[in-house]
């Protein structure tokens, strides 16, 4: 938000939540709901799929995958097609 000059407490205020819930956001301590892009979406001009999508993004890359190990499949691996 530096780039556009927005404050936490701005943006905050724009749309109508905590300074604490932008800033946790920011940190990554707090995922960002459905509700929540969409109003980041309409204050930035943005969509809220784009924010969704960067939550998914974030939810990906810092899930530790060695915490399901211990599943075994129900269902064959289906074998690649190529047509």
């Amino acid at each position: 938000m530096e780039p556009l000059g927005i404050s936490n407490y701005r943006l905050a205020k724009a749309i109508g939540v905590s300074e604490t819930a932008v800033g946790e956001i920011i940190k990554g301590k707090r995922g960002i709901s459905v509700a929540m892009a969409h109003r980041l979406g309409k204050a930035l001009n943005t969509s809220a799929e784009f924010w969704m999508n960067l939550q998914r993004d974030y939810e990906i890359f810092t899930f530790d995958p060695s915490t399901v190990e211990n599943i075994q499949p129900l269902v064959p691996q289906q074998p690649l097609v190529t047509e």
